[in-house]
């Protein structure tokens, strides 16, 4: 089970893994907290759905997590989008500061009933694992925050029985839980659920800039992001400044992309050419939010734009509404946060040390485990490239 806040973060955060365990035969429920109503729109046909305009893109963008769904196979036969408490229950609450935090539907306002609504459904799904954002969201964003909380509450609210078996790497990770649905087992609301395995989506600071580095041509009107070292060879518009790290004409001064130091990197899942295909044409589907550049167009957003990369390293470049170039890389990374046992067991949900000061200072997400900090900061918003 994924636990994600809006329609798209499925595919950017966690589509390869998804598409994986889709393909290997697991059975894969995405829970989204909710429809995205303040995003930004990427193409020009559709801009009148914002919040302040139309506020009909959380509709549309219900449809987008839809064909998403079913590009990476996942919520059952018919793909259908399960959102927490219902279409419509929770509202998108924007970025930090902003006044659609104060809507009484806004998700950061969410409550126990937000915690009670996801553990119906992990007692009715039963999963193995989960698979959600870090205490800092990732990059901040409140909803992203909130969805952190309420997945580590659900999870340590329910019942629980044995815990799967986790072996040295990601490759028995997940072939023992494979197999372990595949063999059945006793489990419902009553008996308890066993303990999954919670896992936190971040991004290698090693394999994202080798990713970023990959890169020689970002398209027209797209920048470099900055603090992460990206060296454009033949870059367009932001084409890295190799002295002065500065890129033009659309100078960024705050670090635009999230990532975690090597150390904390729990699994590092190798994505086939199928999975990559899958988590790509998945964001795709997401048109108003992601562009991908690879030359594709849509209705929605019918401007083409093309990157150059070296497709064994940065198999794709994307953007979201901001236009700061991205590498989709050909793993994903995880910290295991909690459960299991074997090598990896951790009885205490891990957390995050956050120190806004390096982050600004270096151009990461920079934190570190620590099992006895309750605390996280979560005004991180000025970070990561990703607005919504």
């Amino acid at each position: 089970m994924a636990v994600h806040a809006h329609p798209d973060d499925e595919a950017l955060w966690t589509g390869g893994l998804l598409a994986h365990l889709s393909r290997r035969g697991a059975d894969v429920r995405v829970v989204t907290c909710t429809l995205g109503e303040q995003g930004e729109v990427i193409g020009e046909p559709m801009q009148g759905l914002i919040a302040d305009e139309a506020d009909m893109l959380g509709g549309f963008r219900y449809r987008e997590l839809e064909d998403s769904l079913r590009i990476l196979g996942v919520n059952g036969v018919h793909h259908r989008p399960c959102v927490l408490g219902g279409v419509g229950c929770w509202r998108d609450s924007g970025m930090v500061g902003t006044p659609s935090a104060d809507h009484p539907r806004a998700f950061v306002k969410s409550g126990q009933q937000a915690v009670d609504a996801l553990k119906a459904l992990m007692s009715e799904f039963c999963p193995d694992i989960v698979v959600t954002y870090g205490p800092d969201g990732g990059y901040g964003h409140p909803d992203h925050i909130r969805a952190h909380e309420i997945t580590h509450a659900a999870v340590a609210e329910l019942p629980h029985t044995s815990a799967p078996e986790l072996g040295g790497d990601n490759t028995d990770l997940f072939s023992a839980v494979l197999a372990r649905r595949h063999g059945g087992r006793e489990t419902s609301a009553d008996h308890g659920i066993p303990d999954p395995v919670v896992l936190w989506a971040v991004r290698g600071e090693t394999a994202l800039k080798q990713a970023g580095r990959a890169i020689s041509r970002i398209p027209d009107g797209w920048v470099a992001p900055s603090g992460m070292d990206f060296s454009f060879v033949d870059g367009a518009a932001g084409a890295v400044d190799s002295a002065s790290s500065e890129k033009t004409p659309d100078k960024i001064t705050e670090p635009d992309l999230a990532f975690v130091p090597d150390d904390l990197v729990d699994l590092a899942v190798q994505l086939s050419d199928a999975d990559i295909e899958a988590q790509a044409n998945a964001m795709a589907a997401h048109a108003t939010q992601l562009w991908i550049a690879d030359g594709r167009q849509s209705w929605t957003n019918p401007e083409s734009a093309w990157a150059v990369s070296d497709p064994t390293v940065a198999p794709k470049v994307f953007a979201l509404s901001n236009r700061i170039a991205q590498p989709l890389m050909r793993e994903e990374h995880y910290v295991v946060a909690y459960g299991g046992s074997g090598p990896w067991a951790k009885t205490t949900p891990a957390r995050y040390a956050y120190d806004s000061s390096v982050v600004r200072a270096r151009g990461r997400s920079a934190f570190s485990l620590d099992q006895a900090d309750e605390g996280a900061a979560h005004d991180t918003s000025e970070q990561s490239g990703q607005r919504r």
